[in-house]
This record gives C-alpha cells, sequence and structure tokens, in this order.
C-alpha cells in the first residue's frame, strides 16, 4: 500500500499537536479539502474490470469533526493504491461510499442509499454495486470531490510553487 501513515502532527507526549492543526487549517481552511483538483480521484482498476477500485495519487487535508478544536490532518496517498470492493448481494444492489482511503459498504435494499459520512472523513466518490455483480467499472463510479471541497485560493495554491523575496 502507498499510503503515507500515520498522518503528520498526531499528539507525541506534550507536543500541541492540536494548535499546530488548528494553525494549518488557518492557511488551508479549517473545512479542510484536496489539494490538487486531480488528487484521490476514484476509478476501476487499472490493472483489469474486477471488485476493487484505484485511488489516485494526491493529498488531502481532512477536518477533524469529533472535537471542536481538533484542527485538520493532512495526508497523502503516494501512487495508486487499489482497495478491494465487498462482493455484491445476491438480490438487491447497494451503494458504498468511497473516503481516503477506505469503502464504506452500503446496505443491500431495492432502493439503496449511501452510508452516512463518517467522522473525520472526506467523501471521494460513490460505487453502485449492481446485484450479483463481478466487476466495477467506472460507470459505477460517481465522483463526488466537489470544487468547493478543493483547497485553492486566488494566486496561492497549495499544490504551486512559493518562492522568497530575496529584496526583503
Amino acid at each position: 500500500m502507498t499510503v503515507q501513515n500515520p498522518a503528520i502532527f498526531l499528539q507525541e507526549g506534550s507536543h500541541p499537536a492540536e494548535d499546530v492543526r488548528r494553525a494549518l487549517g488557518a492557511i488551508v481552511g479549517q473545512s479542510g479539502g484536496l489539494v490538487g483538483t486531480s488528487d484521490l480521484l476514484v476509478s476501476e482498476n487499472s490493472a483489469g474490470a474486477d471488485m476493487s477500485i484505484d485511488v489516485a495519487d494526491g493529498a488531502i487535508w481532512i477536518a477533524g469533526t469529533e472535537a471542536t478544536y481538533q484542527g485538520v490532518y493532512f495526508c497523502e496517498n503516494r501512487g495508486v493504491t487499489n482497495i478491494p470492493v465487498q462482493a455484491a448481494d445476491v438480490v438487491d444492489p447497494r451503494i458504498d461510499l468511497v473516503v481516503a482511503l477506505d469503502i464504506v459498504t452500503g446496505t443491500p435494499a431495492v432502493s439503496p442509499v449511501a452510508p452516512a459520512l463518517p467522522a473525520n472523513a472526506f467523501s471521494l466518490a460513490t460505487i453502485s454495486v449492481a446485484a450479483n455483480a463481478t466487476t466495477i467499472v467506472d460507470a459505477n463510479i460517481t465522483d463526488t470531490r466537489t470544487p468547493t471541497d478543493t483547497v485553492i485560493t486566488g494566486d496561492l495554491t497549495v499544490e504551486g510553487t512559493l518562492t522568497a523575496d530575496s529584496s526583503n
């Protein structure tokens, strides 16, 4: 697996990790978001259609949602990560939710709905898993990354290159 784990700035001893995460959130936005517009794109398995998906490389700031002043966490996927999708139900379809970087399996039903977004998670895509499905293809995947979740502001982008002015 290529996921950079654990996330940086986890609490260690007396280090005030929460303060650092909140300071970073002031820069990138407390709601978090993708670092680049193509980061963590979900697609069918590039090695051949099966019951798995690929999550593209990229980085994301994920807002901590379990405490008022939790701040944001930086997470990075270094390379494409293949994630297996649970086997399809034999009778009913379901909708799975892809979050960075896991799958929340939905409940099979005649009219399925996507699972609720877990705490401390960022939605990347939903997957429509038909009854008796044996493959997941791009047509089954709906991208749920939205432009409002992307961390890009004015001339400064988190994915851009910053240069220092040596005259100051």
